[in-house]
């Protein structure tokens, strides 16, 4: 039997994949809480995925608009790429809908052997391969920035009359950092805001964070009915691509903390689709479910990823020690400016050498000695946390 311990989103994804098959393996999808999927908003782009996962995937889609915009001081732009939410809420339905009595909640595993899970409660999960899908795992040694993040789930008094997502509207104060709203409007009077903030701890004050979502609000005249759902959060991003052990049989980490996201924006949606894509195929043909060719698909699928976020760590040194903090929405301006396909390929992390070469053509818009020094690695990192909370 398959166990996949975490239903957060690579679990559940996962989980739900296996239950689309054509002839689904035997699994049990084990979380430690009472429900699946925490509370949590995941985005995607259209162009960050591939067409054949629609089929399974859409019912776990909340919302889906054909555009999206971006607002900076100099300027506003509007692309035509088709923007996706999946929300805790609808996911958490469809694990319940789809898997039964396959998804264990108020199953906390203790401790992971080589043919078992060791449960709480004293049981003990018999398993021929174990996925462990539990969050973030970055080493405490790992030097690294922080997107730090506040959401409201807000209900108003009267039509905001937004049609598409703003992805970043960094039109506002720039606070230690790069830091814009980021706004999902669900209906024509419910929507979602978030202050986001590229900065260089993890420490978050909630209550600041609400009062500046509040102002933003008053700022357009937006009146608040009722604050439905809030959600917080602080992502790593990380100076350096982590080194992992490869896989093996006794757990196969997925998800964020097999280091399956991207460095960048610290998201990690279109590189768990794609690994749970290759996984599931695994299970196709005369060899299905294979351990070993499903360690070797895993560790292929992440050798990818980590070549892309080499990159992309590189970025992020040059977001962090070439800009002051209040320059660094200058580089996020920059990149916007450039061709959609180019902004696609950014957020997929799908770059090719072109494609780096020119991100990186031209001026940069900080400190030319400083954006040198942060892409050979030197210059010293700034004094940030070491460890998440």
């Amino acid at each position: 039997m398959i166990v996949i311990i975490g239903s957060g989103l690579s679990g559940s994804l996962l989980a739900l994949r296996l239950a689309a098959l054509p002839k689904p393996p035997e699994f049990r999808l084990l979380e430690s809480e009472s429900t699946a999927a925490g509370n949590h908003t995941w985005s995607f782009h259209q162009t960050d995925i591939v067409s054949s996962s629609f089929s399974w995937l859409s019912p776990l889609i909340e919302k889906t608009w054909p555009t999206q915009e971006v607002r900076f001081q100099q300027f506003t732009r509007k692309l035509d790429i088709p923007y996706h939410s999946i929300t805790s809420e609808r996911l958490a339905k469809q694990v319940i809908e789809k898997l039964g009595d396959r998804f264990l909640p108020n199953h906390k595993v203790v401790s992971i052997k080589r043919d078992s899970v060791e449960l709480e409660s004293g049981l003990s999960l018999p398993a021929t391969l174990i996925f462990d899908a539990r969050g973030e795992s970055l080493a405490t040694n790992q030097t690294c920035g922080y997107q730090n993040f506040v959401g409201l789930d807000l209900e108003l008094e009267s039509e905001h009359h937004l049609t598409a997502p703003i992805i970043m509207d960094a039109d506002c104060e720039q606070k230690k950092g790069y830091r814009f709203f980021y706004l999902l409007p669900w209906s024509s009077t419910r929507i979602l805001i978030e202050d986001t903030r590229y900065v260089d701890d993890s420490a978050i004050d909630s209550n600041e964070f609400e009062s500046e979502i509040k102002s933003y609000c008053a700022r357009r005249d937006w009146k608040i009915k009722q604050i439905k759902r809030k959600e917080m959060g602080s992502l790593p991003i990380p100076f350096w691509v982590q080194k992992l052990k490869p896989a093996n049989t006794v757990s196969i980490p997925i998800g964020v903390r097999g280091g399956f996201f991207h460095l960048t924006t610290g998201y990690s949606f279109s590189h768990t689709l794609k690994l749970v894509e290759a996984i599931a195929e695994r299970f196709l043909g005369s060899a299905a479910g294979a351990p070993d060719a499903i360690v070797k698909t895993v560790d292929r699928q992440r050798a990818a990823v980590f070549r892309q976020n080499h990159y992309f760590a590189l970025l992020n040194r040059m977001l962090f020690l070439a800009a002051t903090p209040e320059q660094r929405f200058q580089i996020f301006e920059r990149f916007y400016k450039m061709k959609p396909a180019l902004i696609s390929k950014f957020y997929a992390g799908e770059f090719r050498t072109k494609e780096r070469l020119r991100l990186l053509a031209g001026r940069p818009p900080v400190s030319v000695t400083k954006a040198l020094l942060s892409l050979v690695g030197l210059g010293g990192p700034p004094k940030l946390e070491k460890s998440i909370k």
